[in-house]
């Protein structure tokens, strides 16, 4: 009889630990810059799930910096600065709260376009970028490029993404549409940029939102509720019949 009442709780400890949601990320290994006049966010997660992504700053002059040490992976020292032609506050974007306002630029890539950069990052170090670009309604497209290294030992040098169509009609987040993910490494001095160009001087280019994490792309969300009460039901049966099999046992055995 011992050995079930030290068995038995260690069985329920296992059944507790399976049924609670496990957090996979710390709360500022993502972080979201946002450029809006006016953005109150009730979430900013864009296309990541939100509870890993609560840490915001809203940007709503240029060209600025604003401090981004306290991610994980970063140093005392980082930042993230970014120019543009202005800010402007987006209407009728379904995407919601994150895509509230954009920076814009006329320039096409080899006028230079406008950037997004971070610095004071750890260096050769492995990072992912997400960039946001859904506002205009005129049919203007984004092209992004960005300036890293592609291995810890690579050359530095210029790299494109690709086009985003910024188009309103597209709902939700939608990968290489209206965002892009772009993982990469740093600088030996820490250093990273994204660009965001035109592809003529008319209509503007616009960024969104950027959210930058240390390492590979943020995991697809937690399994639901739903699905760990499954799993956690399938091995309370388990353990029971354990159980009653000890029992048994140790009820023979007297």
């Amino acid at each position: 009889m011992r050995f079930v009442k030290i068995i038995v709780p260690f069985f329920v400890f296992v059944l507790a630990l399976v049924n609670s949601p496990q957090q996979v990320l710390a709360a500022t290994d993502v972080i979201t810059i946002s450029f809006s006049k006016t953005l109150k966010p009730s979430s900013i997660s864009g296309a990541i799930t939100p509870a890993l992504s609560n840490r915001l700053i809203n940007v709503n002059a240029t060209p600025g910096s604003s401090s981004i040490s306290d991610m994980v992976g970063a140093t005392g020292s980082s930042a993230v600065n970014w120019n543009a032609r202005g800010i402007t506050n987006a209407t009728g974007s379904p995407s919601g709260n994150l895509l509230e306002g954009y920076l814009s630029t006329s320039a096409t890539f080899t006028g230079g376009g406008n950037n997004v950069w971070f610095t004071g990052l750890a260096a050769n170090t492995k990072y992912t970028i997400y960039v946001y670009s859904q506002s205009s309604s005129n049919g203007a497209k984004t092209e992004i490029n960005y300036f890293s290294k592609d291995s810890p030992a690579g050359t530095n040098a210029n790299h494109l993404k690709g086009i985003l169509t910024t188009n309103t009609s597209t709902t939700g987040y939608v990968n290489n549409v209206n965002y892009f993910v772009i993982t990469t490494y740093s600088t030996s001095t820490g250093y990273l940029s994204v660009n965001y160009s035109a592809l003529t001087g008319y209509p503007d280019a616009v960024v969104n939102a950027v959210q930058i994490k240390a390492g590979d792309a943020a995991p697809a969300p937690e399994p639901s509720s739903v699905v760990l009460m499954g799993i956690g039901g399938i091995f309370a049966g388990i353990l029971w019949r354990k159980k009653q099999q000890l029992v048994n046992l140790s009820t023979s055995q007297e």
